[in-house]
């Protein structure tokens, strides 16, 4: 006795080697999409740090390696010292951790990055080409598109502090004599500011 086989009907066959390349490069995309979102993710989160901790170092002179801040080197530093002097240095230091942070990022290029430190803010900026897994095509075709500037811009005085310290100082000036100069233009600033 013969055993029969049953067979498939051939337009099976042509359906599917009409569908499976569709959804091989739809599978590739969506794929090739989770790299991009993922690459854009941590180099938002690069940068976002890096001028969190520019702040902190600028304002504080938090050291970047132990993550405490230098007291006796507060101490020491005036206020042009704390406000202009460590500029450089934050610069620097920035730069160095902003490098070490975009290293996990594996399908993108850093073309240009920029940190700004001066004494009264922040700005970190990251030029990023991301690039294609699968479909290099697409990298040279639509350069543009998988472009970006990732950029992140912070203030190193807070206007709230700011503000209540010279509220403090208004209300200290009040018990000192003569002071009513001084007193009349720190409460115009007060009424300014809020």
């Amino acid at each position: 006795m013969k055993q029969q086989t049953r067979r498939q009907p051939a337009s099976f066959t042509v359906e599917a080697a009409l569908i499976f390349p569709i959804v091989f490069f739809i599978v590739c995309g969506l794929i090739d999409v989770s790299f991009f979102l993922r690459d854009r993710a941590l180099a938002e989160a690069a940068v976002s740090r890096a001028s969190a901790r520019a702040v902190m170092q600028q304002k504080y002179a938090i050291d970047y390696t132990s993550q405490q801040a230098d007291f006796t080197k507060i101490e020491q530093e005036n206020i042009a010292d704390r406000t202009i002097g460590r500029t450089k240095e934050t610069q620097e230091a920035t730069k160095e951790y902003l490098n070490d942070q975009l290293e996990a990022v594996t399908f993108a290029s850093i073309t240009e990055e920029e940190v700004l430190v001066t004494q009264w803010k922040v700005t970190v900026r990251v030029h990023v080409k991301f690039h294609s897994v699968f479909f290099s095509a697409i990298d040279t075709l639509a350069d543009d598109l998988f472009t970006t500037d990732i950029s992140k811009e912070q203030s190193i005085y807070n206007p709230v502090e700011v503000t209540r310290i010279a509220a403090a100082l208004y209300e200290t000036a009040e018990g000192i004599q003569g002071a009513e100069t001084i007193m009349d233009k720190i409460g115009k600033m007060i009424s300014l500011i809020r």
